[in-house]
């Protein structure tokens, strides 16, 4: 089996797993949904993100036990010894008291709709996400065993947003194939709507950037100059890499990692489109 093929069917696993936990809507909490609500995104469609542990029954369980444990060692001690003893049960107290009365504390969460998203940091922070206002930078890291054989991906998303924020979704708040699915979805919501605009901006005359690479009616431009779309020979993804070949030349023109490209589908769907009434190939 190559790599492709067992990144596809861990892709597919993870697609599945998604699908099998289903869109939850009766479980969204009610402010998401009223800021949903608020902003326009139309229909609930998925969550994703998890509840994290531990609970908060079974950490005032802990910090019950530890209290315990520290005043039953200090009734055997004597001294200067018994202070150690004293502070583990003061700890344990702490503890359980902040499990009790402290804020509740979740997963990342994600809720997704028809036109947008709602993202709930772990502190309970709201922040709507439309498809229309973000930009999307995707990090995917492949891992390899010592015989050279894929074994799995680590996927982290920056979405850019329109208020000149950040928004970070990594494989340490989620669980890491959920990540991939909400990372796929992103993209092709994004794609969805910033293809035609960006079609319609590049003919009334705008150039638009992708990261170091900037795309015009007339051709693309990176450090390296601009590259006239009729002697655009491809724009296509390679080893973790845009590469951009110059036609009647077996060397690549550029190449920029994919990690540092905004909204690396509209760059290629643009490109292709442009090159197409260039005469490209």
């Amino acid at each position: 089996m190559s790599d492709g093929t067992r990144e596809a069917a861990e892709m597919q696993r993870w697609r599945n797993r998604v699908a099998q936990l289903g869109p939850r809507t009766e479980a969204v909490p009610e402010d998401a949904l009223a800021m949903a609500g608020r902003a326009g995104l139309g229909r609930h469609q998925n969550w994703f993100g998890e509840p994290k542990g531990p609970s908060v029954a079974w950490s005032i369980g802990c910090g019950t036990v530890i209290a315990v444990i520290g005043v039953a060692i200090a009734l055997l001690l004597s001294g200067w010894w018994i202070a150690i003893p004293i502070v583990l049960a003061a700890g344990g107290v702490l503890f359980a008291a902040y499990a009790y009365f402290g804020p509740d504390e979740v997963a990342e969460q994600v809720y997704v709709f028809e036109h947008g998203m709602i993202h709930r940091e772990s502190k309970g922070q709201l922040t709507v996400l439309r498809w229309s206002e973000i930009r999307l930078l995707a990090n995917v890291t492949r891992h390899y065993s010592q015989g050279g054989y894929y074994t799995r991906s680590s996927h982290n998303y920056t979405l850019l947003r329109a208020d000149g924020g950040k928004t970070f979704f990594t494989h340490l708040l989620f669980p890491d194939g959920e990540l991939a699915v909400l990372g796929e979805l992103i993209e092709q919501r994004v794609t969805e709507v910033r293809v035609p605009k960006a079609i319609e901006a590049v003919s009334a005359g705008q150039r638009l950037d992708f990261g170091d690479l900037i795309i015009d009616a007339s051709g693309i431009s990176s450090k390296h100059g601009t590259l006239p779309w009729p002697e655009v020979e491809s724009v296509e993804p390679k080893e973790g890499k845009i590469v951009i070949k110059k036609s009647g030349n077996w060397l690549r023109w550029s190449k920029t990692p994919v990690s540092e490209i905004p909204d690396v589908s509209v760059l290629l769907l643009l490109s292709a489109a442009l090159r197409a009434t260039a005469g490209g190939r």
